[in-house]
Parts: structure tokens; sequence; C-alpha cells
């Protein structure tokens, strides 16, 4: 990368780091919290409630915001032409929830969805007033605004959902919370952005020169997030509400902290990459160090949480997910998919203006995870969860072969990136699965148990890391070091 791109990288993954685990440890904090007051099922509503809105919100954005930052010129024409059919695309699809509640609720047979959709669908236009604003702080890599307001929105809204859910609310409890959360977030950020939309700046050619790319980021978007959820959703029709409750909490716990490095480097190095959309060679050299680095901090997560997951359910949660313990454990695999660069393939297409193909293989991978649920399926929830663990390994490197293909990388070369973080971790299972087996003799559990398993692993991993990898360990500490 050019020098001032490579330091406006690294500056914002050092402030979104640092800000995003803090972020990240309070929605853990919070969803424990609410699990242990509310039960299953309730946490299975509003999971496939959040999955609906979340994908209308994306559907509203209309592919806009990506196409901000990819621009290489932007005008004001460009900005207020996003925004105006953002609101109005919104609406539109504000009004539809509204008036599909009814059947919705009737499809997976619990009457509770129907008011719950029409509460949570104010999200949609509350998101779509601020698309562009956040479009515009993510192009310059200014993300110092956002994470702040975001810190500040989640610790008012968790407390008013603790506060809701002991007082009877129920799923609305998180729904509600939702809302005040994006209202904080909105509101700031109209307060303090100098810019403002102007109606009469709506042009019909900015609006064909954005929907061009972002039209097919819209799609792949929504088919993308709905490939990543469409399993609580199947299970909410397939098995129950109660069952998507366990699913969503262990997914929650297998998944979350990998799925925010995972959004922490992509949404930086997608601003980086399209700056870099015609230099072949250093998009190349930033993919394969993107990959190494979240794989070296997501795979051993993933690892550690195997180890605890009975210990994360039963000191953490009520009785009535323990049935979660081994879902955690089997989802965790899936996860290390996750670390393996598996989120950095669309955002390198998309820099390079391949919005079409992303959109194609993101089709193709929701049709495969259609049919690997549905096998799946046929042998329970723990059957589900197997399928999506083999759906997750088998794109990973169809995907990877389609990257190799657009950026000239041999997939020895990405296998070889990964191998720092797949030998450590494996060396660290090793250390840990000999611990567990010399805890059956003894008397330690609890807590203890868990401070056992996170020294021994850390202290594994990093010996194994520092003395076979002594040259990435030393890269690695210059690019977390440096000023």
């Amino acid at each position: 990368m050019s020098d001032n791109i490579k330091h406006k990288t690294l500056f914002a993954l050092k402030w979104v780091t640092i800000l995003q685990a803090v972020t990240t440890l309070g929605q853990l904090l919070i969803r424990f919290i609410l699990a242990n007051i509310l039960f299953p099922d309730e946490i299975g509503l509003i999971a496939i409630v959040t999955v609906i809105t979340e994908l209308l919100v994306m559907a509203a954005d209309m592919g806009f915001n990506a196409s901000v930052i990819q621009r290489k010129t932007l005008e004001s024409t460009h900005i207020s032409t996003a925004f105006f059919l953002n609101m109005a695309f919104a609406a539109v699809l504000t009004t539809l929830v509204f008036f599909t509640s009814g059947p919705v609720s009737a499809f997976y047979a619990d009457v509770r969805l129907e008011e719950l959709l029409k509460i949570i669908s104010v999200i949609i236009l509350i998101r779509a007033s601020v698309s562009v604003q956040i479009g515009l702080l993510d192009r310059e890599l200014n993300f110092k605004k956002i994470v702040i307001i975001s810190l500040v929105a989640l610790v008012i809204s968790s407390v008013v959902k603790i506060i809701l859910a002991k007082n009877g609310y129920g799923a609305k409890s998180i729904a509600l919370g939702d809302i005040l959360n994006q209202i904080i977030i909105a509101g700031f950020l109209w307060v303090t952005t100098s810019w403002k939309p102007k109606i009469k700046e709506i042009s019909m050619k900015s609006f064909r020169e954005l929907f061009s790319f972002g039209g097919n980021v819209m799609l792949v978007n929504t088919i993308n997030h709905l490939s990543s959820k469409a399993d609580l959703m199947f299970i909410g029709k397939l098995v129950s509400t109660f069952a998507t409750g366990l699913f969503s909490v262990a997914a929650l716990v297998s998944d979350m902290l990998v799925s925010i490095i995972n959004s922490i480097v992509q949404r930086v190095l997608f601003p980086s990459f399209s700056r870099l959309q015609d230099d072949p060679e250093r998009i190349q050299v930033g993919y394969l160090q993107a990959t190494k680095f979240i794989s070296l901090i997501g795979i051993p997560i993933c690892v550690g949480i195997f180890f605890l997951a009975n210990e994360i359910v039963t000191l953490f949660l009520q009785e009535s997910y323990k049935p979660a313990i081994i879902l955690i454990q089997i989802l965790s695999f899936r996860a290390v998919f996750n670390s393996m660069g598996g989120v950095l393939w669309g955002q390198v297409l998309k820099a390079k203006g391949r919005s079409r193909l992303v959109l194609l293989l993101t089709v193709v991978k929701l049709v495969a995870l259609f049919v690997f649920i549905m096998i799946g399926a046929q042998f329970g929830l723990i059957g589900i969860a197997i399928s999506t663990v083999a759906y997750g390994g088998v794109f990973r490197f169809v995907y990877q072969h389609v990257i190799n293909k657009v950026i000239d990388i041999s997939m020895l070369k990405y296998i070889q990136c990964l191998m720092p973080a797949l030998v450590s971790a494996l060396i660290m299972a090793g250390a840990l699965a000999a611990l567990r087996y010399g805890l059956k003799f003894t008397n330690i559990q609890g807590y203890t148990t868990v401070g056992l398993v996170v020294v021994t692993g850390i202290i594994s991993y990093s010996a194994a890391f520092i003395t076979l990898f002594s040259k990435d360990f030393k890269v690695m500490k210059s690019l977390i070091f440096k000023k």
C-alpha cells in the first residue's frame, strides 16, 4: 500500500480494534444477562425478527453506502441522490413489513411475531437516514466518531433492555432497546455532521452511476446476510422458536468474537482496497497480510471457545440453555473457517468493481446453504449445526479459488499465510485437551477451570507462534505497536 493509505489504514484499524473490543465485551455481557432473564423461545423470536429487519435495512440502502466509499470521484449530487432514494425505499419497506407481519407470524405459527415486527420495523427508516453519513466517514477511514457514539448508544440501550426485561416486556425489551440504540446514533450523526441533503441535487445520472455498482452490492449484502442467518430462519420453521433461541445463543458464543474481528478488518480494508483498485501487487500483499492477521487472532479464540463451552453455559446461562453446549462446540469449527479470511473475498471483489461476480457467487452460496441445511435437518438441531460447518468449509475454498484468479495468487500462498495460526492453534488444542483430561481427576471446576484453560491456551499458543514463526511474530508485533 502507499505510505499515506497504509498509515491511515493502520491508524483506523488500531482505533476501531480498541474501541470495538470494548463494545464486543459489552454486547456479550448484555446478551448473557438477557439470556438469564428471558427464555430461549423469546430469544428465538427476536432472532427471527432481527434477521428480517436487517435484511430490509440492507435492501433500503440500495448499495449506495458501498458506492459512496468505492467511487474515485464523489460529487454532492451523488450524496443527495443516495440519501433521498434511501429514505423513499425505506418508507416503502417499513410499510411492507407492517402489513405483512400477520402472514409472517402465521408462517412461524407464533402470534407474538406480528407485534414484534411492527415495533422493530421503524429501525429501517432510522438506519436509512444516516447510511450516507456513515459511508462518507468510512470513505475517509474516519471511524472515531462512529465508534464512540456506538459505544455510548450501546451502554444506554443495554440498560434500558435489562430494565424492560426485568419488568416483563419479554422479547419486546430487546426490540425497543435496539430502536433506542439507533435513534441515539442517528441523532448524534445528524447534529455533528456538516453535510445536509438538498432535494434539488437529486440526479438521475447520479442514480445510474451509484446503482450500477451499488445495486449488485445491495443484492449481495442482503443475500449474503440471509445465507449467514438462514439457519435461524429454517430452525424457526422446521423445529421451533425454542430451538432457534438455543441455536442463536450458541452461534453468538461461537461466532461473535470472530465476527467482530472480521467486521473490523472488513470495514477498514474495503475503503483501502478501493483506493488501490488499480494496483494489483499491493492488493495481493494487503489481502494475504489481512488474512494472516485475522487467522492469527480468530483461530485461537475458536479453539478456546470449544474447550470452554461447558463452563460458558453452566456459569453464565440459565439451566434451559444446557443443550447449547454441544452446539457451541460444533459451531466453533464453523468459526474457524470464518477466521481463515472468509470475509475478505467480497471486499476485494467489490473494491475491484466486480460486484456482479460477487452477486453470482452469493446466490450460488445461498442455494447451496439451503441444500446443506435441508440435509442436516433430517438429523435434528445438531444435524443442522454440522451441515453449516460442512457448508462453511466447502465454500471457504471455493471462494478462495475465485479470489486467486482475480488477484493472481496461488492456493499455496493462501495456505502458507494460514500456517502460523493453524500450527500454533493445533499445539494449543493439544495442550488444552491434556489439561481437560487431567482436570477429570481433580475437584477443580467453575471459574478456576476457566482461568486454567485461558492461561494454558495463551501460553501454549504464544510459545508455539513465537518459537516456530518468529519472523511472522516480529511483523505482527510491529504492526500492532508501530506509531
